[in-house]
């Protein structure tokens, strides 16, 4: 390699602005071309590790269990020993970390041996982002198959002159960290009792990884984000959150804490008093507040609140739903909205709020504080809301003017109107999962009149992400919608005055009669309904993502009623799909083409609707839309209850073969 080729790799910033595009895959295979390349190139190798990702979850497993029982893992049911795991065990994995873990800024860690690994390297100390999330499927599991022989307090070790030097570091860490008083069992910490049986080796085993995982908190004053999700088994739970908090003040930089084990609501306002620049919190609203059971630590009398300036992100979370990292209906009861209204008045800075729900009525934080701040009369400055269901949602948003992102699972449709009249700044409203029915006729359709005035109203909006709901299609050509800039448009367009079957049938004849005339008649006034829609959506000329149907069926219901029509009629009967009949045709003769303003368009889906799309609407796609990359409508799903459409397959293939480019998939989502 040629001097002035070489030094390319000398500028730093070259090196970061390409290798941000690379894969660990990728960067894996740079390292190995020379020695100047793996240089360079390994530690951005090393800069993240997630031990979910590549292999480390095959290296991982087999350095937990004895290789022959690989098999009964659920997740690594097909998985056998090969030159992936060649040689890796967990000799090989602390050593691997003792070499490069001075490397490593993002570690993720589910498995506990990694903790292990990591805590005893004794170099895993620039460590940025720490999390610790294990799995429940491995929870339960022995944490490292072997002891290490220098695991502190607990077992008495040699002196560190004969000890290697990754051995001394460590022990060198741990007799500074017992000397500060942190790791004293009976002051700190209490034995996990609450299992049913345990041994005097498990406790001590415990103990022992109780060590390492708060040594490599303590081990990483710079670290900006700390996610402590949940204890694994037989870990030592803390006795008192003075230990917490403390470990909080070690991390001067520390910008982001998520600690579920080991933050309540009430301690939000305590934050305040930590050293640490915190912006971002997360705490559970699970049974450890709220449940029957005793808090797992002792509450603190400190819990005052009182307002922090600091906190911009706050997300109340139910503690079994962080391992979706999603909000979803919660079990249990989240903060009344007095309370949200007290804690928007408390952080004064706060930007980003999550909650599982809002109640109308009662305290459920038991927050108590001798005098309310006065809510401000221009409203609070909040700009993201994302919330799953509030009682009286449009008490709650009149006080949110300046709200310009909005998410939700349970959208009353009153409080449309609110939010047009009160929120003029919102850009994005968005529901956080789809519905999951066997036919919306069965189960009805939510009212229209709500929408219709939001969307004629909200001008600045960017993204309307909710397959759920319905926009009527005469309302629609009656008043144009204001938000023209609108870049993701997903909802169900109905209304449409089509023709039923029986009446595509009587057009298609070949003689004309009188009650053919009645249907050509009732065909030209759908097409000018269609057109006039067409015309509506062609105006959005910003639009990238345009989803105009979807049922989330579920099977299991869909099912139950094939196993019924089969005891009727036989075991070869299989469901039509039935889909949604007064929507838009989407053929040429119908106005499709009046789309071809919309030259941005990378998404197109039309999953569940009675479309009229063949060959020749393709070909139109495929010429009129060059940025289209993803189209919902023609992949098959995997419900063995329908029938097999053979014309969408033909078109599937139709449309790969003109635009290879472009992926097919369904929002379709098997239980």
């Amino acid at each position: 390699m040629s001097k002035a080729y070489s030094r390319v790799f000398d500028i730093p910033e070259l090196v970061d602005l390409f290798t941000s595009y690379l894969s660990p895959a990728d960067l894996l295979v740079c390292v190995q071309v020379n020695s100047h390349w793996n240089k360079r190139f390994i530690p951005k190798l090393w800069h993240t590790i997630d031990d979910t990702l590549q292999s480390w979850e095959q290296i991982l497993f087999t350095c937990h269990s004895d290789p022959c029982q690989l098999v009964t893992h659920s997740k690594l049911r097909s998985f056998k020993p090969s030159s992936v795991t060649d040689g890796k065990d967990e000799d090989w994995l602390r050593a691997v970390f003792a070499k490069y873990g001075h490397y490593i800024r993002k570690l993720k860690i589910h498995w506990a041996i990694l903790v292990d690994a990591a805590s005893t390297s004794g170099v895993c100390t620039n460590l940025q982002d720490l999390e610790i999330k294990f799995q429940w499927s491995n929870a339960e599991k022995v944490y490292w198959s072997r002891r290490p022989k220098d695991s502190g307090a607990v077992v008495e070790h040699e002196s560190a002159a004969t000890k290697s030097a990754q051995q001394a570091s460590y022990i060198e860490a741990m007799n500074t960290l017992q000397s500060k008083h942190l790791f004293k069992p009976p002051d700190n910490f209490s034995p996990p009792y609450h299992r049913d049986s345990i041994t005097e080796a498990q406790l001590e085993d415990g103990w022992i990884f109780t060590q390492h995982y708060w040594t490599l908190v303590f081990a990483n004053p710079d670290l900006r984000r700390l996610y402590l999700s949940n204890e694994a088994a037989l870990q030592w739970s803390i006795q008192s959150k003075e230990f917490f908090f403390l470990a909080l003040s070690e991390l001067k930089e520390l910008k982001d804490v998520c600690a579920f084990e080991y933050l309540t609501p009430a301690d939000i306002w305590r934050l305040q008093e930590v050293d640490s620049p915190v912006e971002t919190v997360t705490v559970s609203v699970g049974h450890q507040l709220f449940g029957q059971d005793e808090p797992v630590v002792t509450k603190s009398s400190h819990a005052i609140p009182r307002q922090n300036s600091g906190i911009k992100t706050l997300r109340f979370l139910h503690y079994n739903n962080f391992e979706k990292n999603t909000v979803m209906v919660s079990l249990f009861s989240g903060p009344s909205r007095q309370e949200v209204l007290m804690i928007l008045s408390l952080l004064p800075n706060l930007r980003h709020l999550e909650l599982t729900d809002v109640r109308d009525d009662g305290t459920t934080l038991s927050l108590t504080i001798p005098e309310v701040p006065a809510l401000p009369a221009r409203g609070f400055e909040l700009t993201t809301l994302q919330i799953s269901d509030c009682h009286n949602l449009g008490a709650l948003l009149h006080h949110l003017p300046n709200l310009r992102i909005l998410k939700v699972n349970n959208f009353p449709n009153e409080a449309f109107e609110v939010l047009a009249a009160c929120c003029k700044n919102l850009q994005v409203l968005e529901w956080m999962h789809n519905p999951t029915c066997v036919n919306d006729r069965l189960q009805g359709r939510p009212e229209f009149d709500g929408l219709h005035k939001f969307l004629v109203s909200c001008s600045t909006l960017k993204v309307f992400d909710g397959i759920e709901r319905f926009v009527n299609a005469e309302d629609m050509i009656r008043e144009p919608w204001a938000c023209q800039g609108i870049e993701k448009l997903r909802c169900r367009i109905v209304g449409v005055d089509r023709l039923t079957k029986d009446e595509q049938a009587i057009y298609e004849m070949p003689s004309r009669t009188d009650e053919t005339v009645a249907v050509l008649q009732k065909l030209l006034q759908s097409r000018e309904q269609q057109e006039l829609v067409y015309d509506r959506l062609a105006s959005l000329k910003h639009l990238k993502h345009l989803d105009l149907g979807f049922e989330n069926r579920s099977p299991r219901l869909y099912r139950a009623l094939l196993n019924f029509i089969r005891e009727i009629e036989g075991d070869d009967s299989f469901l039509d799909e039935d889909p949604t009949p007064d929507t838009l045709e989407l053929s040429l003769e119908s106005g499709l083409d009046r789309l071809g303003t919309l030259k941005n368009l990378e998404m197109i889906g039309f999953e569940a609707i009675d479309h009229r799309i063949k060959e020749k609407e393709l070909e139109w796609m495929a010429k009129s839309w060059p940025k289209l990359k993803l189209m919902y409508g023609l992949a098959e799903h995997s419900m063995f209850e329908f029938k097999q459409d053979k014309t969408k397959k033909e078109l599937k293939k139709f449309m790969e073969m003109l635009r290879p480019d472009v992926e097919h998939g369904s929002l379709f989502t098997p239980e």
